[in-house]
């Protein structure tokens, strides 16, 4: 059975905790996201890090993109120059940020749209 998640706050500072009030991730942190793809994505002044579901650091707090999404089936959307690409869980880009828009993956496909294509990748970066 999967565990299941919360955020809890303390102050001001986010932290997550199992359903049976195990702490996996120490409410020290800005904001976590729901755990997505087998991570959660951390913010902490204004930099992005990755936690596994026991708490460990994946991809170390970093800020090289604008903004970083979920991962959903081994990728996640990141934005630099207001172009959105996807990154691995190694944080190696996959798909080059090239796009105005860009939306997660679903059944290994995800819409990608530029002023003049709109286009539909699989996880392996394939059109």
């Amino acid at each position: 059975m999967d565990r299941e998640y919360f955020q809890f706050y303390d102050g001001d500072k986010m932290g997550i905790k199992t359903i049976e009030d195990e702490v996996i991730i120490p409410a020290v942190y800005d904001f976590i996201e729901p755990f997505s793809g087998g991570l959660f994505n951390v913010t902490q002044a204004g930099t992005h890090a990755y936690f596994d579901s026991n708490g460990k650091i994946v991809l170390p707090f970093q800020n090289k993109y604008e903004s970083y999404g979920n991962f959903t089936e081994g990728l996640a959307r990141v934005r630099i120059n207001e172009k959105w690409g996807y990154i691995d869980k190694t944080g190696q880009e996959i798909i080059k940020p090239q796009f105005h828009f860009a939306e997660e993956f679903s059944n290994d496909i995800a819409i990608a749209v530029s002023y003049t294509h709109l286009r539909a990748h699989e996880t392996r970066g394939n059109l």
